[in-house]
């Protein structure tokens, strides 16, 4: 598939990146995402300096994904137990 242009703004600077087209959506949703945790970490904290705001932004981002990379395995394993559960009922009645 033939990439396409886009433009995105992130805290105020903007960047041209050529992607896949099913990637537009979800570059764009990350963009805004990021913009708004700046903005709320300028508004929680008060500071203005867009280094130390991306890097607060980033650090929470990275909690996010790490607590959900968390439950996400624990769902698996929840998952795993209760599949040789199943498996280990249906070969009793077998």
């Amino acid at each position: 598939m033939e990439k396409i242009n886009i433009n995105l703004t992130i805290s105020g600077k903007n960047y041209s990146l050529r992607v896949d087209p099913e990637e537009e959506g979800f570059l764009r949703a990350a963009a805004e995402f990021l913009n708004s945790k700046l903005e709320e970490k300028q508004d929680q904290t008060g500071i203005r300096n867009v280094q130390d705001l991306l890097t607060m932004a980033a650090f929470d981002i990275a909690v996010a994904f790490l607590k959900l990379k968390d439950e996400n395995e624990l769902a698996q394993q929840k998952m795993h137990e209760i599949n040789s559960l199943i498996v280990e009922k249906l070969r009793k009645a077998e």
